[in-house]
């Protein structure tokens, strides 16, 4: 299932980010995977929500299912590409 953030994310430059899943959700056997996101990325951050706990899953509208992680990464121009500024 497609997840989606509803705070939109800059992504500075020399840094790159990704999202992981919040604690609750890793130890129930619910797991977000993302794509990176490059700096200079400005917008909404998706993911995909992988449910292996063999129960129906309800997530409610606005429920924090994942951290947005930052760390240092080699930049040699921003991210300037169709997802820029999608919301």
């Amino acid at each position: 299932y497609a997840v989606y953030a509803t705070e939109r994310v800059d992504v500075p430059m020399g840094y790159m980010g990704w999202l992981e899943p919040r604690s609750t959700l890793n130890r129930n056997g619910i797991f977000i995977k993302s794509a990176p996101y490059d700096s200079g990325f400005l917008g909404v951050c998706a993911g995909t929500l992988y449910n292996f706990s063999g129960s129906p899953l309800i997530i409610k509208r606005g429920t924090r299912f994942a951290h947005f992680v930052i760390a240092e990464a080699e930049t040699f121009h921003k991210y300037n590409g169709e997802y820029q500024s999608v919301q």
